[in-house]
């Protein structure tokens, strides 16, 4: 019975996942923005500037992926790239202010469309699913934090 409810738990975690996804398509007038291109641009905002392995080992991705990752982000001028003054080698990123002004857009769309899907859940829900929500990031992070 327990391996039935696991499996109907896997089941409805993808399937959350695949919708909020799907419905999390970020547009500007520029630009079409996928999940882990918004992922990077979180991180950069967050982290500032950053080296191109430090975005590799973020989102365990290979140097080739976070290369082409970043020509794309580079390529819709979201950020930007500049050697590292000592160490040529390294190449530093950052978000250019058009790639800030696209990624607040961005949360901002984000923040309405979860309000709109949590509209549908009443109080006394959320708040169990917050409880849940958080021990489950609790055991995950104990757990499988790099």
């Amino acid at each position: 019975m327990e391996s039935n409810i696991h499996n109907k738990l896997i089941e409805v975690v993808f399937k959350i996942s695949r919708l909020a996804r799907g419905s999390m398509n970020f547009n500007s007038t520029s630009s079409h923005l996928t999940f882990l291109q918004l992922q990077t641009l979180s991180f950069l905002k967050k982290k500032g500037r950053s080296q191109m392995g430090e975005i590799a080992d973020e989102f365990s991705i290979t140097m080739p992926t976070a290369t082409t990752l970043l020509d794309k982000l580079a390529d819709m001028k979201l950020v930007s790239r500049e050697e590292d003054l000592r160490d040529r080698r390294m190449v530093i990123i950052s978000l250019t202010p058009f790639g800030i002004k696209l990624f607040r857009e961005a949360m901002k769309t984000r923040d309405e469309k979860i309000e709109k899907m949590l509209t549908y859940i009443n109080s006394s829900d959320k708040k169990q699913l917050l409880r849940i929500m958080k021990h489950l990031v609790k055991v995950l992070e104990k757990n499988y934090e790099k």
